[in-house]
């Protein structure tokens, strides 16, 4: 009797420590995966912030001469400024 009292009491122990190792992994691949959401959030918050920087300085105008117009009267009636002897474009963009 007391042996089947040992053996059951030794494989309830068994079962508990598996229980509790089980427990312990569970938490800890948890952790890990939040540890890694947490990162690729903060990567994709900082991809995202420069993007969007780069298209804000992007979409400014930078002056641009236009080679293919040649004289002062043909500049002006599109709109554009007439400088130094080149056709000079206000309104251009570096991604163009």
């Amino acid at each position: 009797m007391k042996s089947q009292y040992y053996n059951r009491h030794h494989n309830q122990t068994v079962v508990n420590s598996s229980l509790q190792s089980n427990k312990i992994n569970i938490i800890l691949i948890g952790t890990f995966i939040m540890v890694k959401l947490l990162v690729a959030g903060c990567l994709s918050i900082q991809f995202i912030g420069h993007w969007m920087n780069y298209y804000n300085q992007t979409g400014n105008s930078y002056p641009t001469s236009l080679p293919w117009i040649n004289n002062k009267s043909e500049c002006e009636h599109r709109g554009r400024e007439w400088q130094g002897g080149k056709c000079w474009d206000s309104e251009h963009n570096m991604l163009f």
